[in-house]
């Protein structure tokens, strides 16, 4: 895919802010550039399969990602993680540990503490 198409997607994912000269950006587009798969996509956990998980997960969902759907997301993790361990924020795009960093980071330390 040529540069603007992978700036183009990035955009799109991050809530259609700029991302051009965006060094977070510049990354993110240079893994995609390079990046190669080599083993089938993942598919997505069962719920039976996330409830049998024997270590702490924490699911931080972007409410406005549009790379999956966040009410299902959110609703799903509730029931199968415990709503102790899902954080959602309501107006994220899926670029969510880039606009509430600092959240984010304390969520995981909350959690991480309580474990």
């Amino acid at each position: 895919m040529p540069k603007a198409g992978r700036d183009a997607f990035n955009s799109y994912t991050a809530g259609g802010i700029k991302v051009e000269d965006v060094p977070v950006a510049d990354m993110i587009e240079s893994g995609m550039h390079h990046y190669a798969m080599k083993k089938p996509q993942p598919s997505r956990i069962a719920e039976g399969q996330l409830s049998d998980l024997t270590m702490p997960v924490l699911a931080i969902i972007a409410g406005r990602s549009v790379m999956h759907d966040p009410e299902t997301a959110s609703a799903t993790a509730r029931r199968t993680l415990g709503a102790g361990a899902v954080h959602v924020y309501e107006d994220a795009s899926h670029a969510v540990t880039g606009e509430y960093p600092d959240e984010v980071s304390a969520d995981i330390g909350e959690f991480i503490t309580r474990r």
